[in-house]
């Protein structure tokens, strides 16, 4: 059984990002080009790798609701789409999800994971709740 210091390594984060993310309609993950262009990603074999990094070495990521950007009318409402997240909220996500969705939690910790279980997680995340599906 893995345990929440699991998920706090480039392995583990690799592998919850992927979860979470390979088909998912909403969120789209992105590094930062300055970072990339700074060689912090020479090492890494994909995306979900430049991402656990990212967050690793306290550079965090964007994560774009594209559901929100797409009923954005205004800029303020297109730059409210967009969530600078780091590895503190990755704890915190883990923690909800432990503490509120246990039967996703168990999912996770033994290794059951699926895209619903990635989609929890990076809700809390992102919003610190539940709020698609």
């Amino acid at each position: 059984m893995l345990n929440k210091k699991h998920f706090l390594t480039k392995q583990g984060l690799s592998d919850l990002l992927s979860v979470a993310t390979y088909g998912n309609a909403w969120p789209v993950i992105k590094a930062f080009k300055s970072d990339a262009e700074k060689g912090l990603f020479n090492d890494c074999d994909c995306r979900e790798d430049k991402w656990a990094k990212a967050l690793l070495y306290g550079k965090g990521v964007m994560v774009t609701d594209c559901y929100e950007l797409d009923d954005a009318e205004t800029e303020d409402e297109m730059k409210a789409a967009k969530h600078h997240i780091t590895l503190d909220d990755v704890k915190k996500g883990l923690e909800l999800m432990r503490d509120l969705y246990p039967r996703h939690w168990a999912d996770l910790v033994e290794e059951q994971d699926d895209l619903i279980t990635g989609d929890v997680w990076l809700q809390l995340t992102v919003f610190g709740e539940l709020i698609y599906g």
